[in-house]
């Protein structure tokens, strides 16, 4: 199997990932979210991480992208959590992955 992609491609979906991060901090079903974690959601800024393409050998058609942010409140503080963006080979979103320490 070949996969091509273009020279903007990891831009994209990174982008995509912020895009979904933002989503879901912001939805009200996540509201708890701010006290669990101590600190205001506005506060915590992505980083880009890395981005995985994921071959399952069970399901010959179900590869997909993981695009994966660090989360922390500065470049020079801890991560506190990681948040995860997925999308399958034919662009469609898959699933997404949100995880406070």
């Amino acid at each position: 199997m070949t996969i091509q992609v273009s020279e903007n491609y990891f831009t994209e979906l990174y982008n995509k990932a912020i895009q979904g991060y933002m989503l879901c901090i912001n939805n009200k079903e996540n509201e708890f979210l701010k006290d669990e974690i101590g600190v205001p959601l506005e506060s915590i800024q992505a980083y880009k991480r890395d981005i995985k393409i994921v071959f399952s050998k069970n399901f010959e058609h179900d590869h997909k992208f993981e695009a994966t942010l660090n989360l922390s409140l500065s470049p020079s503080k801890n991560e506190i959590g990681r948040y995860t963006y997925v999308k399958d080979l034919s662009e469609e979103f898959r699933d997404e992955f949100l995880v406070f320490y």
